[in-house]
């Protein structure tokens, strides 16, 4: 367990410091506000928290944009046929 815990830390530490290096950098520089791609996974306390909250946010946002809410709002796929709606505007 202890050997777990050390090679994630030599593996996350560093892609989380050049992904905050990245945003300082074009915060101070272009003057824009970059959502955080992490909200510090290492204090999760269980896997749903980890993987729902904490990790990866960037992917999360984009797969809940683009897929998640065309499908739930009906709009991926448009209307059943014969239903008399002319489709998603």
């Amino acid at each position: 367990p202890v050997l777990h815990f050390v090679l994630l830390l030599v593996m996350f530490l560093p892609y989380e410091l050049l992904v905050d290096a990245a945003r300082l950098i074009c915060s101070h520089s272009f003057a824009l506000d970059i959502e955080p791609a992490m909200d510090q996974p290492y204090f999760a306390r269980s896997l749903n928290d980890f993987w729902g909250r904490r990790w990866n946010l960037t992917a999360s946002a984009t797969l809940r944009d683009l897929i998640y809410c065309p499908i739930a709002d009906g709009r991926l796929y448009g209307p059943a046929p014969g239903s008399g709606s002319k489709g998603p505007v």
